[in-house]
């Protein structure tokens, strides 16, 4: 399938959940404009990332790449689509900057966990919506998906942010963006070769994975929780996001997990990158009040069928402000 024929469908499908959705979005808007153009642009995205099939192992991940692709394009935003075997594709972007410093990585997965028994991801799922029905992963007026969090969902917030950054002042340095294969499952043919395959990956003085999360009490945010290997460091990544947690939520605090990290995030430690684990989405059953235990906190946005992740259009909103407002510090923008 071509490009030109992805950006029809993936604009058709903007325009029908816009006409269903936009009464329902929040009144705030990241990087100015119509306040709700860019959330629902995320949804767009991210229901478009959802209808491909992705599921580990046996999951294309290239034709999720080629979404992604089309909407950087759109943007003006350079991007390399990468596939080391057939299938196993990953996308590799750059905003510039001024070169002012050394730049900063992102990382999302494009693949899933697959539906026990089915072979399927979420988004493709028997009893959802055909392919090509922009209803699909649609469920109550969220999006839901397994591995949605770190992956899908991450990788749709990042996009708008990064396409909102684009259109303002050059940032202060680059920010790399990298929507793999493999990721899931801690593969061959994603960020581990990606690292060998491109050095330049290496070089970012600071490295985001998807993982940790918000947590929320009385419907305000009053921590951000990363995931880190050992205490958080006085570096740049922490640093930029308790600034932009302080726009946010004045008097959050910022938390780190004492359990497992993503295995992406032990990656770039292992090459020279300052990385840690933040999503920008709710903890659910996350307590309210203090400390450390990331392992007891459940996947955020829980609350799907069969284990998946959901992220409604006020979780979408809240990410694309904060990854805009991290990117910013991150980058002197």
């Amino acid at each position: 399938m071509g490009p030109t024929l992805y950006r029809r469908r993936f604009r058709a499908a903007g325009w029908l959940i816009l006409s269903l959705l936009l009464p329902l979005a929040p009144a705030r808007a990241a990087g100015g404009g119509d306040p709700r153009a860019g959330t629902i642009e995320a949804l767009a995205l991210l229901q478009s990332l959802l209808r491909q099939e992705t599921s580990s192992p046996s999951g294309s991940e290239i034709q999720a790449a080629r979404v992604l692709a089309v909407f950087f394009s759109d943007k003006g935003i350079g991007c390399e689509l990468i596939e080391p075997e057939p299938g196993k594709g990953s996308l590799l972007c750059r905003v510039r900057g001024d070169e002012k410093g050394r730049p900063v990585l992102v990382v999302a997965h494009l693949d899933a966990p697959a539906v026990a028994g089915s072979g399927r991801d979420a988004g493709s799922r028997p009893e959802a919506p055909p392919r090509g029905d922009p209803r699909a992963g649609l469920h109550a007026g969220r999006a839901c998906g397994r591995g949605l969090l770190a992956g899908k969902g991450m990788a749709a917030v990042t996009a708008e942010a990064l396409a909102v950054l684009a259109r303002q002042d050059p940032l202060g340095r680059d920010i790399l963006f990298v929507a793999t294969a493999d990721g899931a499952t801690a593969g061959e043919r994603g960020l581990k070769w990606l690292l060998e395959a491109r050095p330049e990956l290496a070089g970012a003085e600071a490295g985001l994975v998807g993982g940790g999360g918000l947590i929320e009490a009385d419907g305000k945010v009053v921590a951000a929780v990363i995931q880190a290997k050992g205490p958080i460091e006085d570096t740049l990544l922490p640093r930029a996001l308790g600034r932009a947690l302080a726009g946010l939520a004045p008097g959050a605090r910022l938390e780190s997990t004492t359990g497992p990290v993503p295995a992406d995030l032990g990656l770039l430690r292992q090459h020279g990158v300052q990385a840690y684990g933040f999503a920008p989405f709710p903890l659910a059953g996350a307590p309210a009040g203090g400390g450390g235990g990331g392992a007891e906190r459940g996947a955020a946005g829980a609350g799907g069928d069969g284990g998946e992740e959901c992220l409604s259009v006020e979780n979408l909103e809240l990410g694309v402000r904060l990854m805009v407002d991290l990117f910013r510090h991150m980058t002197g923008g």
